[in-house]
């Protein structure tokens, strides 16, 4: 399939009502010209529930850390979230259809075992995102997938390796931040893979934002034409995609 489209917004955006309004409006208005799957974190959200529960939250290199107690709080916190933006798309007369990574056994899952009950991904199988792509419906993704149990993964890696899969014209990432920024808090327009050790060194690249970077690095090496990293909501003028931010290039 062609004009295909790949967004991911991080739960910090989703938990703003102005914000998560105005991004699904324009997801809506995209389908006009394109196919879009969506794909969503909620890391906002799952830290609000470990809050309700007293538990302390942990990052290693930017994922996090997942026991027992806190898989269920995930699970339980992008449920909601996914249902919660299907019902908004669904009322924006799209047709939005609520999944998770374990479902048409899309990903194949790694356990990483420094990190608890948390995975990487082996391989995809688009079948089922393209079956619904196909019927015009509007895929959105919660990153909850399994091997042989039910385990945790980072959605930026999940909207990484669906992007690849799909060989996307674009992969949007809407994050809390206009994109990766300098020392002087400057955002950088632009950023090629070849500088991102010494990028990360330098402490430009950090926390969360080194998953995403690192996950952008594999999706142009298999065909994704073109990443961006932006606080932009609303990026379509005149019917046209309009991003600022940081765009990501292999060289």
């Amino acid at each position: 399939m062609k004009n295909i489209i790949l967004i991911k917004a991080g739960g910090n955006v989703l938990s703003s009502k102005i914000k998560s309004s105005l991004l699904l409006k324009t997801i809506s208005q995209l389908l006009k010209k394109y196919h879009v799957v969506f794909v969503h974190g909620g890391k906002s959200q799952i830290n609000s529930g470990m809050k309700d529960l007293n538990k302390k939250v942990k990052f290693i290199d930017g994922q996090r850390y997942t026991d027992e107690e806190t898989l269920k709080t995930v699970e339980s916190s992008l449920s909601q979230l996914n249902h919660q933006i299907v019902c908004k798309l669904n009322n924006l007369n799209v047709k939005a259809v609520g999944i998770c990574g374990i479902d048409g056994k899309m990903f194949e899952i790694q356990r990483i075992k420094k990190l608890g009950l948390v995975g990487k991904i082996k391989s995809v199988k688009p079948d089922l995102i393209i079956s619904l792509l196909k019927k015009n419906y509007l895929p959105v993704v919660s990153p909850i997938c399994a091997s042989n149990r039910i385990l945790n993964v980072n959605a930026d890696y999940v909207a990484g390796a669906l992007a690849s899969a799909l060989k996307c014209k674009k992969l949007i990432f809407i994050s809390d931040v206009p994109g990766i920024l300098d020392e002087n808090g400057k955002t950088i327009k632009e950023i090629k893979m070849k500088d991102f050790n010494k990028l990360k060194k330098q402490n430009i690249i950090k926390t969360g934002m080194i998953p995403k970077v690192n996950n952008c690095y594999s999706a142009l090496k298999k065909g994704v034409k073109e990443i961006y990293i932006t606080n932009k909501v609303n990026f379509l003028s005149k019917n046209k995609i309009d991003l600022s931010g940081t765009r990501i290039v292999l060289s």
